[in-house]
């Protein structure tokens, strides 16, 4: 599903309705949300017909006379049903004709002063049952808890096509979601695509089934260094290989501790989420049970058992999403695991890499492809290789700045165990 948004700045001119029908047709767009089109009511169907018969629209005139706001779906593919309409939004469900996605997505145009947009701010947070009171968008947007997507394209969204000093340019377009969206689509991302002859880029976003990657590096997670068999583990590997020159038994050991502390993170520490939940699961069982037998001592210790354990699980969960959050500010014991899961999955959600942009400006997705590129464009930057290397000119380098003799003498010193402990002492948690 591939869900498109447009400032088009007036649509009433034919080489821009020619523009928006050839960009639909190349991205495959399924969805699109056209904003300031200033097309009169009594014209927006005949063009929206140069459109063709798969495609179904939905404007706001009831709401604004200008037609502020349209929503177009191609009904070949999607469903597409408008919750709300209003003067500075529109806010539709849509769901796939193969029932693999089902999304709500809110076009929203505000209008130009504060005072207009405030009820704007409201009626959104009527529409999702929200009582605050918001006075502004950033407390709009903290009161959602919504987040930016991650982009790629062109930086700046806007730009009034000046000349020279005169140009200017700013981000005023952006894709919003809230945390139950990223974590269901964590690697969507949005595109901004060339403006054309609009002022404003055009937002691509495509909805699309997780692509499955390659394993992921090992990571030592801090609550490994609790569990009991830690210590022997890290004992048994770091004397598995013996024999050997010193560089390839710390090389094989280190190896070895790699597997064991991830055979002990699957074993143990895995699907940590689960183990809370059937923690609580079974604390609410034994609370159940009470309710009906409350004298039972047996249920007693069981359920001091109960809450133990669910405090344990949750502490170890905090304690991963703040690691993976890399949060440092926030202590840990403060319930704070909503936040850093938020932050986690909004990290992990930039650092993927679903597409990338080729030097000739073309737009790979395909994992492979992708990987090809990476791997060609570090191979430029590292050179071919050559049969033979031309010597270094000696004179040419004893012409240039010098290490002083005592600079030598501490480059070239052995490194002491007392150096050791102190850089190990200054490592974070984090």
């Amino acid at each position: 599903m591939i869900i498109l948004s447009w400032n088009i700045r007036g649509l009433n001119d034919p080489c821009k309705v020619v523009s928006l029908k050839k960009l639909l047709a190349e991205q495959c767009v399924d969805v699109v949300g056209i904003m300031e089109t200033k097309v009169k009511c009594d014209k927006s169907v005949k063009l929206q017909k140069k459109f063709g018969s798969s495609w179904s629209w939905f404007c706001n005139y009831s709401s604004s006379h200008r037609g502020r706001l349209w929503v177009g779906w191609f009904h070949d593919k999607v469903n597409l049903s408008v919750i709300s309409s209003h003067e500075q939004f529109i806010h539709v469900q849509i769901n796939s004709k193969d029932l693999h996605h089902q999304i709500f997505c809110t076009f929203v145009h505000g209008l130009h002063s504060i005072h207009d947009r405030l009820p704007l701010w409201d009626e959104l947070m009527v529409m999702l049952s929200l009582d605050y009171e918001v006075n502004h968008f950033r407390s709009f947007v903290d009161n959602l808890d919504l987040g930016e997507l991650k982009s790629k394209g062109s930086f700046y969204s806007w730009s009034n096509k000046g000349h020279g000093d005169t140009r200017i340019a700013t981000r005023i377009d952006r894709g919003l979601v809230n945390q139950a969206w990223l974590s269901k689509f964590p690697h969507v991302e949005s595109i901004y695509l060339p403006p054309l002859l609009s002022y404003h880029n055009p937002l691509l976003v495509e909805v699309s089934r997780f692509a499955t990657t390659k394993g992921r590096p090992f990571r030592f997670l801090n609550c490994l260094a609790d569990h009991a068999d830690f210590c022997s583990i890290m004992e048994k590997s770091l004397h598995s290989v013996t024999g050997c020159s010193v560089m390839v038994t710390i090389w094989q050991n280190l190896k070895s501790v790699k597997k064991n502390l991830k055979d002990l993170n699957t074993k143990y520490f895995a699907n940590v989420d689960e183990k809370v939940d059937v923690a609580l699961a079974y604390l609410k069982a034994i609370q159940d049970q009470l309710a009906v037998d409350y004298s039972n001592s047996d249920l007693h210790v069981k359920e001091a058992e109960a809450v133990s354990m669910v405090k344990h699980w949750m502490n170890i969960q905090e304690s991963i999403y703040k690691q993976k959050s890399r949060v440092d500010w926030i202590k840990l014991g403060d319930s704070s695991s909503h936040y850093f899961f938020s932050v986690m999955k909004h990290r992990q959600g930039r650092n993927r890499i679903d597409s990338i942009f080729t030097k000739d400006d073309v737009l790979l997705k395909d994992p492979i492809l992708i990987e090809n590129e990476i791997v060609g464009f570090y191979k430029g930057l590292l050179g071919s290789s050559d049969s033979s290397l031309p010597a270094v000119d000696l004179a040419t380098i004893r012409r240039g700045s010098q290490l002083s003799s005592s600079s030598i003498d501490i480059l070239t010193s052995m490194v002491t165990t007392s150096e050791i402990d102190s850089a190990l002492a200054h490592i974070g948690d984090a």
